[in-house]
Order: structure tokens, then C-alpha cells, then sequence
């Protein structure tokens, strides 16, 4: 894999500002007063958005770097959101690699399958280190809604971000070649 470009790490660390600026807002905040407690994983969002521009090691890298903060917030040091966010970054950006990622229906279904993923690993890890509430109850309350919200703000995000840094990418399958066509 290529090294990711200034201006690509430039857009990525202001990606994730945003995004740990927006998942601490209060939620009634920002978002409609809704029954359940789920919001979106924007933390996510960034994290499976650079796994699927730059590949499975840019995103375990992301993924390993925004969980280590959730964990932070949460007052651990290290836990299960670096865990879960830096294999759900790795799956993504591995799938990624061998599917044709200029289509929309790419990341319209890889980003919600990541975020299922990474947040359902994310509780099941928390759950064996601290006791805590009820898995399914959590789960249904927290990681259903915000796989909904951001399977609909996947295609957004990800369109955007593929306008600003689309570059030509190679044929990835060619006999004798290698694998990813890097």
C-alpha cells in the first residue's frame, strides 16, 4: 500500500475531530426526539470511509486510533473499541479491496455490515471485561439505530469523499499479477 498523502492525512484528521465532535453532543441536541437511544457512529463512519479509500491497513489504523479514543472518553485506557473498530477497519478496507469501490452499492452496504460489526464486537468485548446491562436490550437500543442512521448517511459521506479524492485505480485482477493491484 501506498503512504497516504498530506493532503489525504490532513482531511482525515479533521474527519475524525468532526466526528468525535459530533458523537459528543448531547443527544437531544442534534437529534429528533426518537424512543430509542441510538445515534450515529460518526466515529464509524470515518473509520470504515478511510477503509474503503485506502485500504485494510489505513483503516485497522483508523479504527484502532478512534477506539482507542471512545475508550478514553470512557474512561479506560485501552479496551474494546480498539479492539472492535480496528478489525471492523481491516474487514471493511479487505473487502473493499476486492470489490469495485466506485459504485455506490459498495458502501451502501459495507458501512452499515461494518458498523454491525464493529459496534456488536465493540459491546461483546466491553461485556466480557466490565458487567454491565442486559446484551440484547443494549444492543437493540444502541447498535441497531445506529446501524440505520448510518446506512443512510454512508452514501453521503461516502460520495463526497470520493469527489474530493477519486484517483484512477488500477485493474485489480490480472493474471500473475499481484492481488491488489498495488
Amino acid at each position: 500500500m501506498s503512504p497516504l498523502s498530506l493532503r489525504r492525512l490532513l482531511c482525515l484528521t479533521v474527519e475524525v475531530v468532526v466526528a468525535a465532535l459530533l458523537q459528543g453532543l448531547p443527544r437531544d441536541l442534534l437529534w429528533l426526539p426518537l424512543p430509542w437511544e441510538g445515534r450515529p457512529a460518526f466515529l464509524a463512519l470515518v473509520v470504515l470511509d478511510s477503509s474503503l479509500r485506502d485500504g485494510p491497513v489505513a483503516g485497522a489504523c483508523t479504527g484502532f486510533l478512534t477506539g482507542w479514543w471512545t475508550d478514553l472518553a470512557a474512561g479506560n485506557l485501552l479496551g474494546a473499541g480498539a479492539g472492535a473498530w480496528l478489525l471492523a477497519g481491516y474487514g471493511v478496507g479487505l473487502l473493499g479491496t476486492y470489490l469495485f469501490r466506485e459504485r455506490w452499492e459498495v458502501p451502501a452496504v459495507l458501512v452499515p455490515a461494518g458498523t454491525l460489526a464493529g459496534a456488536t464486537l465493540e459491546l461483546l468485548f466491553g461485556s466480557i471485561w466490565h458487567a454491565g446491562p442486559a446484551l440484547p436490550g443494549l444492543w437493540l437500543q444502541t447498535v441497531m439505530p445506529a446501524v440505520l442512521y448510518n446506512s443512510f448517511l454512508s452514501v453521503l459521506i461516502y460520495g463526497l469523499m470520493h469527489r474530493w479524492f477519486w484517483r484512477p485505480r488500477p485493474v485489480v485482477y490480472r493474471l500473475g499479477e499481484r492481488a491488489h493491484g498495488r
